[in-house]
């Protein structure tokens, strides 16, 4: 019987299959973190802040408004904004500044509508059809009339959600397309589970080349 000892100690390995062992381990483990941690540091350092077309309408009137300049028409543009944000992020349809902002852009645009302002006549307004993504977020953007006037703490709060909710970190990494998906979306959950699975393959044909470099036969007894 064949009474050498092949145990394998990680952190003090002794005998020379160990030895091997540990060094194939730990280069598969750097092989490894640099494959998952070294995408996301690139992701990170390659990252630059890219804002969505409807960001750069935002800026646009929300200067306009400030300057005094604003047309009807801007205003209408600048309420479909905020509808945009409140339909694409379902939490900020509950959000009291953006409901009050779009309400309070309606009513600038027809005084008239000062007491009451339905749905219906919001959609009008602002031109959309009735099967319309934009419009089916209207009721969740109304306020009452009395209820949207913003105070200037509530204003200073608008380009700062316009910004965190239109601006988003962008690189090459995440606007490439790779067989039909973004490439970081690819990388992390196609590649990375057929890298696993290649590593776990060339440590088995590895190890069973060192077995038999040193004479390991697992069959003897």
């Amino acid at each position: 019987m064949d009474n050498r000892n092949y145990n394998t100690n990680l952190f003090k390995p002794k005998t020379q299959y160990a030895r091997i062992n540990t060094r194939i381990i730990i280069i598969s483990l750097l092989i490894w973190a640099v494959a998952v941690f070294g995408f996301q540091i690139a992701l990170r350092v390659m990252e630059r802040p890219v804002p969505e077309k409807s960001y750069v309408t935002f800026s646009k009137f929300w200067t306009k408004i400030h300057k005094g300049t604003v047309t009807n028409q801007d205003k209408a543009e600048l309420a479909k904004v905020y509808l945009t944000v409140m339909g694409k992020y379902e939490k900020l349809r509950s959000n009291n500044i953006l409901q009050k902002a779009f309400t309070f852009t309606l009513l600038t645009i027809d005084p008239g509508k000062v007491n009451s302002l339905s749905a219906t006549e919001a959609r009008y307004m602002l031109g959309l059809s009735e099967k319309s993504l934009l419009a089916k977020v209207i009721p969740y953007a109304l306020v009452p009339a009395k209820d949207s006037v913003l105070s200037r703490n509530e204003a200073k709060q608008i380009p700062v959600l316009m910004k965190k909710y239109l601006i988003h970190n962008r690189s090459v990494l995440t606007d490439t397309k790779f067989l039909g998906f973004p490439f970081h979306y690819f990388y992390t959950s196609v590649f990375l589970l057929i890298l696993f699975v290649v590593m776990c393959w060339s440590y088995c044909f590895i190890i069973q080349k060192v077995n038999t470099k040193l004479g390991i036969n697992e069959d003897e007894s």
